[in-house]
């Protein structure tokens, strides 16, 4: 509606689009007031007189064109001027005003007005605050609360929800196109420049499978960068690779929108390159190419914030961020994840994470810690204990055992796990109040190498933040066999299992273990515990080895080959036992339960299937003959001598000893995500034939450039090493990846 003084039309309203193709029409015909009586007949006035509205000042300037600050009939406006250089821009002009004037939506901003006529071409639109790039960059400096973070995600993905269902796709989604609107729950998205319909959309912004166009014959330099559009840092990884804009590549844009309002950081600008050819600090930040590169073939995604995320806000960004268009979570379930997390931050109300241990215990500053004696080998439940354990001397509270249920609720529902009962009662856990506690920051990396993608059966699973404490995280990996389905259904599953688990359990060992049996089970009574084809039945299978960083006790369950080796002072520490048949225990032990156990070429292996692991999931067939998946758990206290962790499955150790892999992690940038990266690819450089899957998990704070090596000094270098024909000057850094 025009603002009051200006005269409605007089003939019935045209919508905006038919509005405009009869302006067109008439400006062709030089028809002038046939032109001018369509702009008045519109929805909005699209003929409005450019001495009618007042020019104070410019708000922003971009390649498209200016936005300036003015006032028309008494109310103050934003007046957007687009750069009228061809055709196509004034196509691109007519194109967003008849968008914006078709959508309805609280969160997106819609025009009031404008002139779509020669010689100006101008639009009208309210007038709002500060972009939320100037609220978390300018002077502002803004730096929200997770329940503002959740409010702004909230707001904005209900927003493309609504653009997603009308067709639409705006293909330059970033924090300078939001506008504050005095509150987070109120932002607004605008700059719909670029936008543009799409036929298929699913309704609601479904999933997509994004558009793979053939790039065969197009030019590669220049002139086909030149028809991409958007903004670098956000743009996904298959339109860096030519393909079309889709509501996936949106949802991309999205998560790297809200994490940097979460983290306050401009996308990319903390990371460095893992190039084993770069000299000096200065040359390792990203240039524009490089970084598209990095983006589109390296998996290079933002860094998430350092602690204290609501749990599930790591998983559905790393789920936006997922390389395929296809595995991105919609609109819909990223509004519903979003509006979980929120009901969980306001459900902590004046509870920290700062201030909650693992099981959600409020920790009391006053209370003291005792020691607990070493205890023994227990068999009966395959736990033992490295180390002597230290827990607070207090009990749990009713308080806390509500706090547990409604963080484990809320994780649930996230998760697609049933709630917390009432009745669950949970044991305080290690919680050391004014000891040392490890700082975990974990990436992995992982690769198919000679097998091949089609036979990639290796899954793992990263959750930092684990349950929404900073002290706990749950790291995994999982090596599948006669097929992928045992460790795809361990890894989704496991996180939400051992929420459960721990809710009941009175330890945290017990816990894991818990969850390795209900797992199990779980896989068990799916239908892929056996898959029958024509000729043949397989049993999928998978070994697992999980680990629970609980307060300052390293909580390790394992069964199968995967190892977990610990760094400590700069010595590997193996915390894991391979349960394979050529273990003499494991071997008695499937003997006495039935197995036939044979030597095959290189090893004992199990029953008809040839198996070579004592332990796994899965495997339906060997189960009546030993091959069982409770595992074995190892509970190690970390001390601040305990540096990082590598948990790999065989494929990887099969080529590299534990003190290889630990010299390999000190020459590498402390990245945990490169030097999993650098570990996977070493293994597959001195011939594994297997699949690798790599987790490094740093245990307290690192820089990532933390040693300076001279020639001959690294602890493992690559396999193949490049020569170097410049020696090195002080600034300079070497054998740094």
């Amino acid at each position: 509606m025009p603002p009051p003084g200006v005269s409605a039309p007089m003939r019935p309203s045209l919508s905006v689009s038919e509005a405009l193709a009869e302006m067109q029409s008439a400006v062709k015909r030089g028809d002038w007031p046939a032109a001018r009586l369509a702009g008045a007949s519109s929805s909005i006035p699209l003929a409005v007189p450019a001495a009618e509205v007042r020019i104070d000042s410019k708000l922003s300037s971009g390649a498209q064109g200016d936005v300036l600050a003015g006032d028309w009939a008494g109310t103050p406006v934003a007046v957007k001027r687009p750069r009228i250089r061809s055709s196509p821009d004034l196509d691109r002009f007519r194109n967003e005003l008849a968008i914006l004037a078709s959508l309805s939506h609280p969160n997106v901003i819609r025009p009031i007005g404008g002139r779509a006529l020669p010689p100006d071409y101008f639009a009208i639109l309210p007038r709002e605050g500060p972009s939320l790039a100037e609220m978390i960059h300018g002077e502002r400096r803004w730096a929200p609360a997770w329940d503002d973070v959740a409010a702004v995600g909230v707001a904005l993905a209900g927003a493309l929800e609504h653009v997603a269902r009308a067709g639409v796709v705006h293909r330059d989604v970033k924090p300078g196109n939001a506008l504050w609107r005095g509150e987070p729950g109120r932002v607004v998205l605008v700059d719909f420049g670029i936008a543009e319909r799409k036929g298929g959309v699913e309704h609601g912004g479904g999933r997509e499978r994004g558009e793979r166009r053939s790039v065969r014959g197009k030019p590669s330099g220049g002139f086909h960068k030149g028809r991409m559009v958007g903004t670098l840092e956000y743009m996904a990884p298959e339109v860096l690779q030519s393909q079309s804009h889709s509501t996936a590549s949106d949802v991309y844009a999205f998560a790297i929108m809200l994490n940097e309002v979460a983290t306050g950081v401009y996308p990319f600008s903390d990371c460095c390159k893992a190039n084993p050819d770069i000299h000096t600090v200065l040359e390792m930040g990203y240039g524009r190419q490089e970084l598209a590169v990095a983006v589109a073939a390296e998996g290079l995604r933002p860094s998430l914030p350092k602690g204290g995320m609501p749990p599930g806000y790591a998983e559905l960004m790393r789920a936006c961020w997922n390389v395929d268009p296809g595995s991105r979570p919609t609109f819909p379930e990223v509004c519903k994840a979003l509006n979980s997390i929120q009901r969980l931050v306001t459900q902590r109300e004046n509870v920290m994470y700062c201030d909650v241990g693992p099981l959600g215990r409020v920790k009391d500053l006053s209370a003291g810690c005792v020691d607990i004696p070493r205890l023994e080998s227990d068999r009966s439940s395959n736990v033992s204990r490295l180390a002597t354990a230290r827990c607070s001397s207090h009990e749990l509270r009713s308080s806390d055992t509500r706090v547990l249920r409604e963080r484990g609720a809320a994780l649930g529902e996230i998760c697609g796990a049933p709630a917390v009962s009432e009745g669950a009662c949970s044991a305080t856990g290690p919680i050391v109040v004014g000891g040392y506690l490890p700082t975990v920051v974990a990436g992995a990396y992982a690769s198919a190498g000679h097998r091949g993608e089609d036979r990639m059966e290796d899954r793992y699973c990263i959750t930092e933040q684990f349950m929404g404490f900073r002290e706990a995280s749950l790291l995994g990996v999982f090596d599948g066999h006669r097929g992928h389905e045992a460790a795809e259904f361990a890894a989704s599953s496991l996180p939400a299992t051992l929420v459960q688990c721990l809710a009941s359990e009175c330890a945290p060992e017990r816990g894991l273990s818990s969850a390795f049996a209900a797992v199990e089970r779980g896989f068990a009574s799916s239908g892929d515990a056996s898959i029958s084809t024509t000729n043949s039945t397989r049993f999928p299978g998978c070994t697992a080895l999980a680990a629970l960083l609980w307060g300052r006790l390293l909580v390790l369950a394992n069964a199968g080959d995967c190892r977990a080796v610990l760094c400590r002072n700069g010595v590997p520490v193996q915390c894991t036992i391979d349960h394979t048949a050529n273990n003499d225990a494991e071997r008695a032990r499937l003997v006495a339960a039935g197995a036939t156990v044979s030597w095959r070429v290189d090893g004992w292996r199990v029953g008809k299937a040839g198996m070579q692991v004592a332990r796994s999931i899965g495997d339906e067939d060997l189960k009546p003959f030993g091959v069982t998946a409770e595992p074995e758990v190892s509970v190690v206290e970390l001390g601040a001598d305990d540096e990082f962790l590598i948990m790999a499955t065989d494929g990887f150790w099969d080529t590299v000893t534990n003190d290889e892999a630990i010299g390999l992690v000190y020459d590498t940038v402390k990245n945990p995500q490169m030097s999993a990266q650098r570990l996977a690819t070493e293994s597959i450089a001195r011939g594994s034939h297997d699949n690798v899957t790599v987790i490094v998990a740093f245990l307290r704070p690192v820089s990532t450039v933390e040693r300076v090596y001279g020639p001959g000094q690294a602890r493992a270098g690559p396999s193949i090493r490049c020569p170097r024909g410049v020696g090195m000057t002080a600034d300079e850094v070497r054998d740094t990846y």
